[in-house]
C-alpha cells in the first residue's frame, strides 16, 4: 500500500508498464495465452476449460488451484479431481502452483490436484517465497513424467541454490519451526484480510463487491463500472499510495474497473489513512 519515496513509485509505475508491454508483446507470437472465466470462491471453470480443450489445441493448463493471485479462489476437492479427469485421457500437462497453499485461514490444508494425479501429467510447484522470505529463492517442483526436462532446464537456467540457504531451511523445517510460523502467519493473515476488507466496504463507494478469501493475503475489489483502475493506479502513486490494477492480470487487458489489493502488510494507522484517501479518490472517479 503506502509506497516509499520516488524511487518506490518510479519502480511501480515501471512495473505496470512492463507488465502491459509483455501483454502485449504476446499478440506478435505464434504462441497463444487463453484465458479462462475463473470463479472467485470455486476457481477455474471446469466447463469453459472443456469447451476450449474442445475448440483449441490447448498445449497446457497453468493453474493456482489454492488461493490464488489475484481472486483467492480455492478449487473445491471434487473439481481438482474432475480437472486432473478431464486433462489426462487427453495427454494435456497440468502446470499447478501451490504456492499460497499453506496459507490456509481454516484448520485443514486443501489438498492439491497433484494428488490425483496417476499418469505424471501434473507439474506440481511451489516455493517459500510467500510463506517465509522471499530472497532466499528456495522452491521445488514434483513434475512427475516431465522430471527430467525439467532438470535440464531448472540446471541450464540458474544451476543450483545457495547450499547454505538450502540447508539452514531444511533445518528449520525438521525442527518443527516451520510449522509454528506457518500456524502466526495464518492468524496473522486472516486477520489482515479482515481488517482490509472492513476498511474498503466503509470508505469505498456503494457498488463495491470485494472477494471473501479463505486464505493467502490478497483481495479482489471490482468497483463501479466508472472508476478506471489504471487512472486510479495513476492517482494513486501520487499519493504515495500503490495498488494492482486489473488490466495486469489479464492477458487481454480486461477488468479495468477491477483492483487488486495486497493484505500483507502490517495494520498501522499510515495503512488505514491510505485505504481512506483511496476510498475517497474512487469515490470521486466513481461520480
Amino acid at each position: 500500500m503506502p509506497a516509499r519515496g520516488l524511487q518506490a513509485r518510479r519502480y511501480c509505475r515501471h512495473r505496470i508498464a512492463h507488465v502491459l508491454r509483455h501483454i502485449a508483446n504476446q499478440r506478435d507470437t505464434q504462441a497463444e495465452t487463453l484465458e479462462i472465466p475463473t470463479n472467485p470462491r470455486d476457481g477455474i471453470s471446469l466447463e469453459a476449460l472443456q469447451f476450449a480443450i474442445e475448440h483449441n489445441p490447448i498445449k497446457a493448463v497453468l493453474t493456482i488451484s489454492n488461493f490464488s493471485n489475484p481472486l483467492g479462489s480455492c478449487m473445491p476437492e471434487e473439481n481438482k479431481r474432475r480437472l486432473v479427469e478431464l486433462l489426462g485421457p487427453r495427454g494435456i500437462p497440468l502446470i499447478e502452483d501451490d504456492i499460497y497453499g499453506s496459507l490456509a485461514f481454516g484448520p485443514t490444508r486443501p489438498r492439491v490436484a497433484k494428488s490425483y494425479d496417476a499418469q505424471g501429467l501434473v507439474l506440481l510447484c511451489s516455493s517459500l517465497t510467500k510463506t517465509l522470505a522471499p530472497g532466499y529463492r528456495i522452491g521445488w517442483a514434483a513434475p512427475g513424467k516431465f522430471r527430467a526436462e525439467v532438470h535440464r532446464l531448472k540446471h541450464t537456467s540458474s544451476l543450483g541454490n545457495p547450499g547454505v540457504t538450502q540447508l539452514a531451511v531444511a533445518d528449520f523445517l525438521a525442527t518443527g519451526g516451520y510449522e509454528r510460523h506457518l500456524r502466526r502467519l495464518r492468524r496473522t493473515y486472516a486477520q489482515l484480510v479482515e481488517q482490509v476488507s472492513n476498511s474498503v466496504a466503509r470508505h469505498f463507494p456503494a457498488g463495491t463487491r470485494v472477494t471473501r478469501p479463505q486464505g493467502g493475503h490478497v483481495l479482489w475489489v471490482e468497483l463501479p463500472a466508472k472508476v478506471d483502475t489504471l487512472e486510479l493506479h495513476r492517482a494513486a502513486l501520487a499519493n504515495r499510495i500503490t495498488i494492482a490494477p486489473g488490466p495486469i492480470f489479464s492477458a487481454r487487458q480486461q477488468y479495468r474497473n477491477c483492483l487488486r489489493l495486497n493484505c500483507a502488510n502490517p495494520w498501522t494507522e499510515k495503512l488505514e489513512l491510505a485505504l481512506v484517501k483511496l476510498g475517497s479518490m474512487v469515490t470521486r472517479m466513481a461520480h
